[in-house]
């Protein structure tokens, strides 16, 4: 009889620590499910986030090559035009005079 007690309050003390056991590790679990969902909503935010600053980036960059481009065609003009002298000096005296 005595060693049927000892038994039972044995299995008992097995039962409860396991009982804490599977406690504990069930809040870790939901602890680390929490953060796991808190991580992929940062993650997707990151992305978001980063997939703005490269269309603003390349639409800076697309504004620049335009400017860039026009800059281009208005010197390429300037350079195809004939160059003009200055006038002479003597030129600009007989204007003068006239």
């Amino acid at each position: 009889m005595q060693l049927e007690h000892t038994l039972e309050q044995e299995q008992e003390c097995l039962v409860n620590k396991l009982m804490r056991r599977i406690d504990k590790l069930e809040a870790e679990t939901s602890t680390k499910q929490n953060n796991l969902e808190t991580l992929r909503r940062e993650k997707v935010e990151l992305e978001n986030t980063l997939e703005q600053e490269q269309e603003a980036l390349v639409n800076k960059l697309w504004k620049r090559m335009d400017r860039l481009e026009t800059e281009k065609r208005s010197l390429q003009v300037r350079l195809d035009q004939p160059v003009s002298e200055p006038p002479s000096p003597r030129t600009i005296h007989d204007l003068q005079h006239r």
